[in-house]
């Protein structure tokens, strides 16, 4: 997902988190993103903890992170293993997918976000894939994204099943595929240790991602194409970029993504009469459009998975805008939908 990291809102009074450590109870009555941030900003101002005084809290703060990790190891958390496995997951399951594609195939992650994007593709180089390529128009960043890296590398090598089906590969396997990947160098955040590895991060621009004609064997994209101005210029690219046979596989959330933090309806974007390309960072085509779409760029939709969807009522159509307002409502109800492809 192309995203915007907007910083946590800072606590006033940085540090006072840490007085109250080891003390037993819950010490603050701040929310959980305050508490974060203040916890950080603490640790920022202690400077080095390597000291006999901080060794007590290091230990706590060791046993806290460790079970932070298990806590927010959940599908939403870009960092998880849960998030981290889904596109190798998803892939293994795509009606078109062959053993004989994926290995040595190249694939492609549109809208991928800077933060952590290189992980879920590594997961693919470890099941067979041949090179992996991870394009966002945010900056890779890169000290996050290469630890975030490192760490599902080395997982992988211990235990496969951890991010990919169980028996797809062996541990060896997974050694022979990521041989090369120098992994202390990546902890170290050293971008260079990518260099002669076949997985890219581009910051670029999903229409024009440089790619060669003919090139790719699939595509994915998660929550990406609901936010681009010109979704038809991005299809077009894939199309361009993919082989005969090459599969795709979309997930797109087509609510007005101010619900997410704020008391607005799923659909009062519609409402909003503008020529704007972007209205609240969404570009407002329905899920369902997307399907046509694909097919007049050469693509067969194989599969299209209802995910969410939300209640229109006839008064609520009649406060839209068009197009919008002339939809059936059976149209405008479905709001999540995944797309599995392929290019004819």
């Amino acid at each position: 997902m192309q995203e915007s990291r907007e910083p946590i809102e800072k606590a006033q009074s940085p540090g006072r988190v840490t007085a109250g450590l080891g003390s037993g109870g819950r010490q603050t009555d701040l929310r959980l993103g305050d508490l974060a941030e203040e916890l950080l900003l603490a640790l920022e101002e202690a400077g080095d903890l390597w000291t006999p005084e901080c060794s007590g809290d290091v230990r706590l703060l060791g046993t806290m992170c460790a079970r932070i990790e298990s806590r927010l190891d959940i599908h939403p958390n870009r960092f998880s293993r849960q998030k981290t496995s889904m596109l190798a997951r998803i892939l293994s399951k795509h009606p078109a997918i062959t053993w004989e594609r994926f290995l040595g195939g190249t694939f492609v992650d549109l809208g991928s976000g800077g933060l952590n994007p290189l992980a879920s593709m590594v997961v693919l180089l470890a099941a067979g894939a041949g090179r992996c390529y991870c394009i966002d128009l945010d900056e890779l960043d890169t000290e996050v994204a290469l630890r975030g890296l490192a760490r599902t590398a080395m997982e992988l090598i211990a235990e496969p099943a951890t991010y990919l089906p169980r028996g797809l590969v062996t541990g060896e396997q997974v050694r022979e595929n990521l041989a090369g990947l120098d992994v202390l160098r990546l902890e170290r955040g050293e971008l260079a240790a990518l260099n002669g590895f076949p997985l890219e991060f581009r910051n670029c621009s999903a229409d024009a991602t440089g790619l060669l004609t003919a090139s790719v064997d699939g595509i994915t994209s998660n929550s990406f194409l609901e936010h681009v101005p010109d979704p038809d210029a991005i299809v077009a690219e894939m199309a361009r970029i993919s082989k005969s046979g090459a599969i795709g596989w979309h997930g797109i959330d087509g609510v007005d993504h101010r619900s997410y933090a704020q008391a607005v309806g799923p659909l009062d974007f519609l409402r909003v009469e503008s020529s704007e390309p972007l209205v609240y960072q969404c570009n407002r085509v329905r899920p369902l459009e997307f399907v046509n779409r694909f097919e007049e760029h050469g693509f067969e939709v194989l599969e299209q998975e209802v995910v969410r969807t939300v209640g229109v009522t006839n008064a609520d159509r009649a406060r839209m805008a068009e197009p919008w307002r002339s939809m059936p409502k059976e149209h405008l109800e479905v709001v999540g939908l995944r797309l599995s492809t392929r290019r004819r």
